[in-house]
């Protein structure tokens, strides 16, 4: 009985583990799919940038 008792209590903490580890991996796809989209974002925000870098040295450069 207390064999029966234990495996119960072992199998009731892997199920507890395997809960929360699906978990984490949601968590962790859904942190993922945030950064791809800074990084897009931040690769986009830098393109920009150098357009207008650019846009201002042919301004300043016209206006000499």
């Amino acid at each position: 009985d207390r064999t029966d008792s234990y495996q119960e209590s072992i199998d009731k903490i892997d199920d507890e583990i395997e809960a929360k580890q699906m978990l984490i991996d949601k968590r962790e796809e859904r942190l993922w799919d945030y950064y791809n989209a800074l990084e897009a974002k931040l690769a986009e925000l830098e393109s920009l940038q150098t357009a207008v870098e650019s846009m201002i040295t042919t301004i300043s450069s016209s206006s000499s």
